[in-house]
């Protein structure tokens, strides 16, 4: 909106009615000006409207309400004095309640800019405690897998009721063991994990640190251990942990139910006294 233009568009309203009324005299002056009025309120009233309509249409969202209010307020200067004061005042009132609906609506904005903002950080934090919690679990199915070795080999070296030790453990156990049955069952575990590739003393040590992962929670979730696949314990071991998973699945793969390195078969003891 030029500012300029409608100033100038106002002086030429005012010379024109001073023409009008010097060159057709004082005694038709009253009815030539209640008739240059009427038209020029008609011609006020478009042209307010056409303003208004472009000062409306170049609000954007980024346009404060204290700017638009500051450009209507200019264009109510420009008309005042040639707009009838009733109308005037109505076109007035129109113009300053719209402005209070457009604070309105800006305040409330705002508030939904600040609460979708509170929002997305509730749901950014949900999103980390999720991640967590997946990270705790993937590291307690780690350590699941040499506990899986741990009941097995304790299990079968002194029977299915023995609470389970780690293999460090159960080695030094043996070792001061005088019961020649128990040191033969272990004896067959030393030597089936060569078998598979792996020394015990390997396993004893590798496992110490997957073991630190496990906690009581693994045994509350029977179809997690179920469903966990060698694959998966493969994606889930950093790099400190890539080898005693490795080292453990090659012992346990015989000894587990094929495709669930974190259950032990039932015929465990014939692997062992097959060799």
């Amino acid at each position: 909106m030029q500012l300029g233009y409608l100033s100038r568009l106002s002086n030429v309203w005012g010379d024109r009615s001073g023409a009008y009324a010097v060159r057709h005299g004082s005694e038709s002056a009253a009815v030539q000006t209640s008739l240059g009025l009427m038209s020029e309120m008609a011609a006020n009233a478009q042209d307010i409207a056409s303003r208004l309509t472009d000062v409306v249409e170049s609000a954007t969202f980024e346009v404060s309400v204290e700017e638009l209010s500051r450009q209507l307020k200019e264009l109510l200067d420009v008309y005042q004095k040639t707009t009838p004061p009733c109308n005037f005042t109505k076109l007035q009132r129109a113009l300053s309640d719209t402005l209070k609906l457009l604070r309105n609506l800006q305040e409330d904005s705002v508030s939904t800019a600040a609460e979708f903002c509170d929002l997305k950080q509730r749901v950014e934090a949900l999103m980390r405690k999720v991640e967590e919690g997946e990270a705790d679990r993937h590291a307690v199915l780690l350590g699941q897998l040499a506990y899986t070795a741990n009941i097995i080999a304790t299990s079968y070296v002194f029977g299915p009721e023995s609470r389970p030790m780690s293999l460090g453990d159960l080695q030094s156990t043996v070792a001061g063991e005088g019961n020649s049955d128990v040191q033969q069952r272990w004896q067959q575990v030393v030597t089936f994990a060569e078998k598979q590739g792996v020394t015990i003393n390997e396993l004893v040590k590798l496992s110490k640190p997957l073991r630190t992962q496990h906690f009581g929670v693994a045994h509350d979730f029977p179809e997690e251990l179920d469903t966990t696949t060698a694959e998966q314990l493969h994606e889930w071991a950093t790099r400190s942990f890539a080898r005693p998973v490795e080292k453990l699945l090659l012992f346990l793969e015989p000894l587990t139910q094929t495709g669930k390195p974190l259950c032990p078969r039932e015929d465990v003891a014939a692997r062992f006294t097959a060799l």
